[in-house]
């Protein structure tokens, strides 16, 4: 399992959660999806052999909600 950490800054309320959440769960070996409001950071759990970062990254802009990486 890897875990992917991200600044959605455009989720500001309930239905961008929903939105962010039902956009990561279609993916394949997604296991969890977390989504802050307060600090506007999603959490998403998955399978690294059945799906990448980058895929997550890209259905969550998709969804409307594109991500900016969090600065270790």
């Amino acid at each position: 399992m890897s875990t992917l950490t991200v600044q959605t800054p455009d989720a500001s309320c309930g239905s961008c959660q929903a939105h962010i959440t039902e956009a990561a769960e279609a993916l394949p070996g997604v296991e969890a999806v977390v989504v802050d409001l307060d600090r506007r950071v999603t959490t998403v759990t998955y399978d690294d052999a059945q799906l990448g970062a980058d895929r997550i990254e890209a259905a969550l802009a998709d969804a409307g909600y594109p991500t900016t990486p969090i600065d270790a």
